[in-house]
């Protein structure tokens, strides 16, 4: 699952959301996205189950003319979450985002797939990011199983 944006569509209020109006609007459940007029343009997306998803460098003036896509209004939509503190509120509501724990067997594919040991390294990593990999020197421990 990831986070998707659909830059043709930001709504500029988006960067006055709390925390808690973004959670619902990126979570909000099937019933509600089809109850709701509105699209919203923060979602998640399932990869496995969504057929066309599109980085914003795929979109070239040839595909955008055939598509009806206005390029100029998505790279200034894109240029504004890039811009508008929008990345730091979605970094804190994942961070007190509980996770439950799912049946499905593709969900469960990376349980216990990196060891209690390396935690705090994916933590470091993750809370910091952008300045953390460049200059670091990251070891993990590889842990093997063969109970697939």
């Amino acid at each position: 699952m990831r986070l998707s944006v659909q830059i043709s569509l930001v709504d500029p209020s988006i960067f006055n959301h709390t925390a808690k109006e973004l959670y619902h609007e990126i979570f909000m459940g099937n019933e509600a996205l089809k109850e709701n007029t509105d699209v919203p343009s923060l979602l998640t997306v399932h990869l496995n189950r969504c057929p066309i998803v599109a980085t914003p460098k795929l979109g070239d003036s040839k595909i955008a003319q055939k598509l009806n896509i206005n390029l100029d209004k998505c790279r200034a939509n894109w240029h504004a979450l890039k811009t508008m503190g929008l990345k730091s509120q979605l970094h804190r509501l994942y961070l007190g985002k509980e996770y439950p724990r799912k049946n499905f067997v593709e969900q469960q594919l990376y349980d216990g797939f990196a060891p209690n040991s390396d935690k705090p390294i994916l933590e470091a990593i993750r809370s910091d990011a952008e300045n953390f990999i460049a200059p670091a020197n990251v070891f993990f421990l590889i842990h093997v199983t063969n109970n697939l």
